[in-house]
């Protein structure tokens, strides 16, 4: 089982993410309407000789080109210095010191942010154009972004406590939201010079890895051809030849081990950064740290996984079993299932029917995705054919500046593109006006809505499938389960790692080897994991995911319109940031819930009884 890669793309930092989530009511520099309703008439600030008079801040809107029909190849681009991002945040500090009124320092921030716009854009295409082509200068492009934001964290705290230090702060609070303004002042007290110098740190590790699973596992020359690691593996069990598998094996060897001694030193180092980080800013583990920053909690995510091994594992275990007993693979009919875009004469014809029939899978369930599919393929915005030098799995994204989502991936694989057009889909269907409700949208929210689609998208494998489309179901549920296992698992190891700092590189494999055995998956090599490295506790969201996406294949299967509603409404709903008060608000299950787990636990059982 595959899960795709989501590359991470790196913003001006968690601060950066917060100003942008702050600017709430978008608005134009040049455009001021009548103030609506009227605040208090008298604000009091912490010193007593600033008692400022209270006006309305007028809500205006942001003027900014959406979707203005450039395509993405003539979109401008160009390396900010870092004298450059320096001026620009401590320019604005003055400003913000020097505003007579709390009606300018809201203009003063809605330009800031327009130009911060301008440089997360900057940072993606500067990520995309290396996942498109791999090279010393696309790499060298993409690691002067994260140098820049790197050097530069100290003044854009200082840009960030000009905000929450306003002597206007109470009416920018009433204008932006109390609970924005407080994750801005929870990020800006936790900032120090320390943890900025421990993030210059991680982040370079973080790239380091990156840069090693690209030069060991990727592109691995092969006969003429290139290949990655896997792709080679699964090369090695098809060959006949005695002296080709040989040199396969000898390739592969070389290359793993290479990459696993290389990757333990990367992670040990990466750990102790990490660790410090945590107890810089009051947290026992990292694990812990790295959930503050979304709605879930260690304890809530531990419990799930509890709830995971005594409901759902058994299950899961009962179907290796069986499978062993009959010396049978877990899905024993996946050479029966000869896709409708695998019949082609070239692979590069086989490539185009693949995208083409997905895309006619996708309008056929969710025909509100028309329109955004003509544009971004009027404009370049997708880019999934292979070629050489393109870089491995998949991932959507959005530019902020004209709100339009780039879908990447390295190949056509239907599943692959189910899961990015979800991620496009919801960035397109509510472009950011309110960029506090778009940025505080946070991961464990982003994956239900790709995760039920590729359920809702099974009512129609016909189209990729034909005739074999009920094997090609049979798989895809399968395939969710067994990420619902992944990602506790995944989850369970992680919190280990960070709970245990002092665990030596051996016992860490030990303990992943421990719990494949225990959660009946498949022993490996965790370093080939790229999330352990790149995106830390992000794996438990794809678990929870595929829960909410399994029980809206239930509802798919006896009302398709009433569980297209619910995916609508999920994606819809840009208000609320909480992972559970969005679920319900859309109708949804809600993971946590035991009685969901045990419910589904039941159906998987019966679905597959019946196979």
């Amino acid at each position: 089982m595959d899960v795709t890669h989501h590359k991470k793309i790196i913003s001006l930092s968690l601060l950066l993410v917060l100003l942008i989530s702050i600017v709430s009511s978008c608005a134009s520099a040049d455009t001021i309407n009548e103030p609506s309703e009227p605040v208090d008439p008298v604000v009091q600030t912490e010193s007593p000789d600033l008692i400022v008079q209270s006006e309305p801040l007028s809500p205006f809107v942001y003027e900014i080109v959406f979707r203005d029909d450039t395509p993405f190849d003539l979109l401008p681009f160009y390396l900010p210095e870092t004298d450059e991002l320096r001026e620009a945040y401590s320019s604005f500090v003055t400003a913000m010191d020097e505003a007579e009124s709390a009606q300018e320092q809201l203009v003063l921030i809605m330009d800031f942010d327009r130009n911060i716009r301008a440089y997360t854009d900057m940072s993606s295409i500067s990520y995309i154009r290396f996942a498109q082509n791999i090279s010393d200068e696309t790499q060298a492009d993409w690691e002067h972004f994260i140098h820049i934001f790197a050097e530069t964290t100290h003044d854009e705290n200082e840009a960030y406590a000009a905000i929450i230090n306003s002597k206007y702060e109470a009416q920018l609070e009433e204008y932006f939201g109390t609970a924005a303004m407080e994750r801005l002042r929870k990020s800006v007290r936790e900032y120090s010079p320390e943890q900025a110098e421990l993030n210059r740190q991680i982040l370079e590790l973080e790239n380091r890895y990156t840069r090693l699973y690209d030069e060991k596992l990727m592109n691995i020359p092969h006969e003429g051809e290139a290949y990655s690691y896997f792709e080679l593996q699964t090369l090695l069990d098809s060959e006949e030849d005695a002296s080709k598998r040989a040199s396969i094996r000898d390739k592969l060897r070389l290359r793993g081990q290479s990459f696993i001694k290389e990757s333990d030193i990367i992670f040990t180092r990466l750990r102790s950064l990490r660790t410090q980080e945590a107890v810089l800013v009051g947290y026992d583990s990292y694990t812990e740290y790295a959930l503050s920053k979304t709605s879930l909690s260690l304890r809530d995510v531990k419990a799930y996984i509890d709830n995971v091994k005594n409901t759902l594992l058994p299950v899961y275990q009962s179907l290796v079993t069986d499978a062993e007993n009959r010396n049978e693979d877990l899905f024993p009919y996946a050479d029966s299932i000869v896709p409708l875009y695998g019949q082609e004469q070239s692979a590069e014809a086989n490539d185009e029917l693949a995208y083409k029939l997905t895309v006619k899978l996708l309008i056929s369930i969710i025909s509100e995705m028309e329109p955004m599919t003509d544009y971004l393929e009027r404009n370049g915005f997708i880019d999934v054919m292979p070629r050489a030098n393109k870089d491995s799995g998949g991932f959507t994204s959005t530019l902020d500046g004209i709100q339009v989502p780039f879908i990447f991936s390295h190949e056509p694989d239907p599943d692959i593109l189910i899961h990015e057009f979800a991620h496009a889909f919801e960035a397109y269907e509510m472009p950011v006006i309110d960029f506090m409700e778009r940025f505080n949208t946070t991961p464990e929210i982003w994956e239900v809505s790709a995760t039920s689609l590729q359920a809702l998208a099974t009512s129609r494998y016909d189209l990729l499938y034909g005739d074999m489309a009920v094997y090609a179901v049979t798989r895809q549920m399968l395939d969710m389960f067994s990420i619902i296992l992944y990602g506790a698992m995944y989850s369970e190891f992680e919190i280990a790692l960070y709970e245990s700092p002092d665990m030596a590189a051996r016992q860490r494999d030990e303990l992943f080897d421990d719990l494949s055995e225990e959660y009946c998956l498949p022993k490996g090599a965790w370093q080939t994991v790229p999330h352990f490295f790149d995106a830390p506790a992000y794996y438990i969201n794809y678990s929870l995911s595929s829960v909410v996406a399994l029980e809206l294949w239930r509802i798919k299967d006896n009302d398709y319109s009433e569980a297209k509603e619910m995916f609508l409404r999920y994606v819809r709903d840009s208000t609320q940031t909480d992972f559970s008060a969005r679920l319900e608000n859309a109708g949804l299950a809600n993971p946590f819930d035991l009685q969901l787990l045990e419910g589904l636990a039941v159906y998987l059982e019966s679905v597959f009884s019946s196979e």
